[in-house]
């Protein structure tokens, strides 16, 4: 397979995924060519990062043709999708984070959408990390270990015996998409009353 600076950033990515350690060398090993040959395309591997990431961020883009709270939950929606398939390699990020301002200006064009929506510069700021940390907790919530859900499944028992699960009915204390995007609704339905309120 001829080497490209797409299937780079999707080798990268995949071992990021896999928790595996990502240099240049490891990165050419898998790509069966000499390290040297990723500098042609890569200058280091902070651009190597960079590039990554801005492959991740383009799937996460929403059309210009959206607004308000449409343009909102198809950002979490596209957020959530992107999380669920690549949360090893976002949490790469947050310790080895992207240079040259890409998550920023990602951040700039949302902010400026919620703000469309009447609220002032800090409220909007706070609403994106809200919906930044829904979307993150959901996903985090669809990877609950077997002792996590145990102990989910202790404190229902807790409160009310007869709700208590089997341990192969676990799987109803993850979230799951479509409940994710009903609960979604519901939180961009109070977003927008609550400024109608006003």
């Amino acid at each position: 397979m001829p080497i490209s600076k797409e299937l780079i950033v999707s080798t990268g990515l995949e071992m990021l995924n896999n928790n595996e350690n990502l240099n240049m060398r490891k990165l050419a090993e898998k790509l069966d060519i000499k390290a040297s040959s990723l500098y042609w395309y890569f200058k280091n591997k902070q651009e190597l990062i960079n590039g990554i990431a801005s492959y991740l961020f383009n799937q996460v883009q929403v059309s210009d043709n959206l607004k308000g709270i449409d343009y909102l939950r198809c950002f979490c929606i596209k957020d959530y999708d992107v999380f669920s398939k690549n949360i090893n390699a976002l949490h790469y990020f947050y310790h080895n984070p992207p240079s040259g301002g890409l998550e920023l200006k990602f951040a700039v064009k949302t902010v400026k959408e919620i703000m469309s929506m009447n609220y002032d510069v800090y409220d909007a700021i706070y609403l994106l990390g809200m919906l930044h940390h829904f979307v993150l907790q959901s996903v985090h919530d669809n990877r609950l270990s077997d002792w996590s859900l145990k102990y989910a499944n202790e404190i229902i028992a807790k409160i009310d015996k007869t709700k208590q699960l089997k341990h192969q009915e676990f799987s109803k204390l993850r979230l799951g998409k479509d409940k994710f995007i009903e609960y979604l609704d519901m939180l961009l339905n109070t977003v927008s009353e609550h400024k109608k309120r006003e």
